[in-house]
């Protein structure tokens, strides 16, 4: 007498539905970018990893210049890995670094760099080309300020 669940069919369908899911999850989805990554880390067991999640949801937003999703996970961050993020992204941040560094007497070739750095962050194309143009009349053969000039033009 045969007992339900004891027969070789269930077996091999079980084998067949795991095999089918392994496939999916690996060669189906042809498609795996940065994104999925970082969101796989928010549904995690572990809170340190959903953590490094939400802090690298809120670096790619940032990244790619989508402050407004970036503002929705603000408050899923500490605020001192918040503000770092910020100062390094948020415009008005950038903004106020700009102002430092024009303001600023007696600029290194690395204040010149860092400026059009920053400028280039902001869309600020040709004030950035103006900078490396002073950089480069302070180190003429620096090769940080050729190969951003190349990338301006």
């Amino acid at each position: 007498m045969n007992k339900p669940g004891n027969d070789g069919n269930s077996v091999a369908v079980l084998l067949a539905i795991i095999a089918f899911g392994f496939l999916f999850a690996n060669l189906l989805i042809p498609y795996r970018d940065t994104l999925w990554g970082i969101k796989q880390n928010l549904i995690s067991w572990s809170v340190g990893n959903r953590y490094q999640g939400w802090l690298g949801l809120y670096h790619y937003y940032l990244n790619h210049q989508n402050i407004t999703a970036a503002k929705n996970i603000d408050k899923k961050i500490a605020p001192e890995d918040s503000i770092a993020l910020k100062t390094l992204y948020y415009p008005e941040y950038i903004a106020k670094e700009i102002n430092i560094l024009q303001f600023k007497k007696n600029k290194t070739i690395t204040d010149w760099i860092k400026l059009a750095q920053l400028q280039v962050k902001i869309n600020l194309f040709s004030q950035a080309k103006n900078s490396l143009q002073q950089a480069s009349l302070v180190d003429p053969i620096n090769d940080d300020v050729q190969r951003l000039s190349l990338l301006l033009k």
